[in-house]
Order: C-alpha cells, then sequence, then structure tokens
C-alpha cells in the first residue's frame, strides 16, 4: 500500500485517513494559524448582504393558461411569501406554483405562475411581483437551470 502526497493511503485501504495540518510548507510545519492572525468575517449581517436568484429556462407563450412572475422578496420564507400572494389574490396557496425554496434571510428572486393569474405587478410588504408573461405549464423546480449567489462578506 503506498500513500500519496497527503499521506492518505490509497487501493481500498481499511485504514482511517491520516489527519493532521496540511499547508504550501509540508504536513509537518506549524499550522497556518500560528503564523496568520486569524480574521473575523461576518456573513449575512443584513438580508441584502446575502442575494439568490433563480435563473429560469422557460419560454413565454401568449397562448398559455399560466401567468408567470417574478417574485422578489425580503425576510420571507417562500411559503411566507406565497401565502401573502394568495391572500392578496384571493386563491388557495396550493395553487401557486414555484420552483424551489429560498432563504428568509435574504433577498431573493424566484419566478412562480397562476392558472388564470392576474396580468399585473404586484407589491406589498416584502414581496414584489412583476408579471412577465404566460406560459403553457406550471413552474416547477425543472424550469430552472441554477440558482446565482452573491454574498457580501
Amino acid at each position: 500500500m503506498r500513500e500519496d502526497a497527503f499521506g492518505m493511503r490509497r487501493a481500498g485501504s481499511r485504514q482511517p485517513p491520516v489527519s493532521g495540518m496540511f499547508n504550501s510548507r509540508g504536513a509537518d510545519a506549524a499550522p497556518l494559524a500560528a503564523v496568520r492572525k486569524p480574521v473575523d468575517v461576518k456573513l449575512k449581517f443584513l438580508p441584502e448582504d446575502f442575494l439568490v436568484e433563480e435563473l429560469p429556462s422557460v419560454s413565454l407563450d401568449a397562448n398559455g393558461d399560466y401567468a408567470f412572475y417574478r417574485l422578489r422578496k425580503r425576510l420571507l420564507t417562500t411559503h411566507q411569501a406565497i401565502d401573502s400572494l394568495a391572500r392578496r389574490w384571493k386563491v388557495p396557496p396550493r395553487r401557486i406554483d414555484y420552483g424551489g425554496l429560498k432563504d428568509r434571510h435574504a433577498v431573493t428572486v424566484q419566478y412562480v405562475t397562476l392558472l388564470n393569474g392576474p396580468r399585473r405587478n404586484q407589491s406589498q410588504q416584502g414581496v414584489e411581483v412583476e408579471y412577465l408573461g404566460q406560459v403553457l405549464h406550471p413552474y416547477r423546480s425543472d424550469d430552472f437551470e441554477a440558482n446565482r449567489f452573491e454574498i457580501v462578506v
């Protein structure tokens, strides 16, 4: 059995990996923490410090029965935002379709559909909805390619 450059046993070895501090000066060198002063970093201090946006992959179709919206929310869970919209539009929350759940402690942009939904923008506390057009089917998790993140440190 041979070890790789990090002292890890290879080729199916049942022994646990070698532990220790590894840095550019080798496995036996002093840990970097002993050489460098620690830096305090605070992530997500404000909701605007963490931005998440879905990247949708749907095509608008004027003949579609589903209204397609861009939903921008701040300090709300996806479910809270959907419930708020449902109350405003006077529909059961289950009628509003979305692709995924987004962080509460952030500013997020995601997309939703509503069968025969209103063709107008909507704004209320913590939630902004922009009408983008019509689509043929409800928006689901396979209708977006990825999430884009912006994090302020």
